[in-house]
């Protein structure tokens, strides 16, 4: 019985398959993973207690800083009063305009990735943001007390600064001091008091910035909206700090595992997206790629598909050779 060759699975698209199951064993990566988590658990009762025999010390060094930090908002408060219009408007104009004005810029790079990336290639970016964002959130969980101790000598860093600006050069202290206590509250032991956490409250970023950040973006020209949970820039309100804080040295182990977990998750995510780009490739290189390759073989397609087809058998031309004598 002749063999029928109209319905089996072409050998591109079976290279596809291969590329998608590759790419996801690759990015997957198991053994190396394996390793990778094995290394964690070995070092985390480490890491634990190294952590709740430094918190007493870290958060002394965070007290300090509070000190700092009421002394200059008192300070501050005494020469630019936010009562006074002329104070708010130059907060306004040179710390949150151009904060929001970048704000604005991202989420107008993000905007046209979304829009101008296949389905495909769309969903695996949005994978490898959220890996990003989880990989970022571990690296600083699993060296907490390090983190802490950077941050806190880059606060300490600002304080001195703020105590060298020049008479003549005094609103500079206005972005300084923003940087400082932003990150200061930020860093907030779990017990500190309200009071602590709320200090020189007029300065928070959404306070101090309200009525820049209540302005929309600017539009743009474009037939596509976002939709679902894509990686955007919420320019509403100031970015939100994924950094070390002061966390109780009991929740630690948690916050470990939390942060792994999430990790993980991304991770495989990930993989899965990219299998499935390999094996749906709709980027703008794959499809210029795809494109490229098609013009060059454009005439051996249409020939092929051509000479596929039956010639006609009729005698074309004698049926329509005029008849003697007219009929």
């Amino acid at each position: 019985m002749p063999q029928d060759y109209e319905n089996c699975e072409t050998a591109r698209e079976l290279l596809k398959k291969v590329n998608a199951e590759l790419a996801w064993f690759a990015v997957k990566n198991l053994p190396d993973l394996q390793k990778e988590l094995q290394d964690f658990v070995n070092a985390q009762d480490g890491l634990i207690s190294d952590y709740a025999s430094k918190f007493p010390d870290l958060r002394k060094k965070w007290c300090a800083r509070q000190v700092d930090v009421e002394r200059l908002c008192a300070h501050i408060r005494c020469e630019f009063p936010l009562k006074e219009e002329k104070w708010r408007r130059l907060i306004e104009k040179c710390i949150c305009k151009p904060m929001h004005d970048l704000c604005c810029l991202g989420q107008q790079i993000a905007r046209r990735n979304y829009c101008c990336a296949g389905p495909f290639e769309r969903k695996r970016n949005e994978a490898q943001w959220a890996f990003n964002k989880a990989q970022a959130h571990l690296a600083w969980t699993k060296t907490l007390a390090k983190s802490l101790d950077d941050q806190l000598a880059v606060n300490l860093d600002l304080v001195n600064q703020i105590n060298a600006v020049t008479p003549d050069q005094r609103p500079v202290v206005l972005y300084l001091f923003y940087q400082l206590r932003r990150s200061h509250v930020h860093m907030a032991p779990f017990d500190a008091s309200p009071e602590c956490k709320e200090v020189c409250a007029e300065f928070d970023p959404d306070k101090l910035c309200c009525e820049v950040f209540k302005h929309p973006c600017p539009d743009e020209d474009c037939n596509c909206t976002p939709k679902g949970e894509w990686p955007h820039h919420d320019c509403s309100h100031a970015p939100k700090l994924d950094a070390p804080w002061l966390m109780s040295p009991d929740k630690y182990r948690n916050a470990l595992d939390c942060a792994w977990d999430e990790y993980h998750k991304a991770k495989e995510a990930l993989a899965k997206a990219e299998a499935e780009l390999k094996k749906h490739p709709d980027d703008l290189k794959s499809l210029q790629d795809k494109y490229d390759a098609e013009t060059k073989g454009l005439k051996d397609c249409i020939t092929n598909c051509l000479k596929r087809e039956k010639p006609p058998t009729d005698d074309c031309c004698r049926e329509n050779e005029p008849r003697k004598g007219g009929y």
